[in-house]
């Protein structure tokens, strides 16, 4: 026989034929311990609601955790250089506009009679 012990997200299982059974822990059937695990495998999360239940819904309520956050990621060397090869284009546009804007200018200013 199975056995159930504690309460909320901390409570454990217990075998009769393997562990010492305390007054306080909670018989249960194979069919509710083999449903937990098998819920369990496939990713679900489980606490204790009320361990007097007689069914697994009654023992058990789901616990769906709080998504965590990633951590920001360093840029690879790879995305670094992009990032540069990006930022001196636009340094190298930027200069070929103000030189043409200049050029412009001193062509006004020699073509315009003094």
């Amino acid at each position: 026989m199975k056995y159930i012990f504690g309460s909320g997200e901390n409570f454990g299982f217990k075998d009769e034929a393997i562990n010492e059974i305390l007054e306080t822990d909670i018989p249960i059937s194979n069919e509710i311990y083999n449903k937990f695990f098998e819920l369990q495998s496939q990713g679900k999360q489980f606490k204790i609601k009320n361990l007097q239940g007689k069914t697994f819904e009654e023992i058990f309520e789901e616990v769906i955790p709080e998504p965590i956050e990633p951590l920001p990621q360093e840029p690879s060397p790879i995305e670094k250089m992009q990032a540069e090869n990006k930022q001196l284009k636009q340094d190298m546009d930027d200069m070929k506009q103000n030189m043409q804007q200049t050029i412009a200018e001193l062509t006004m200013m020699i073509a315009t009679p003094q």
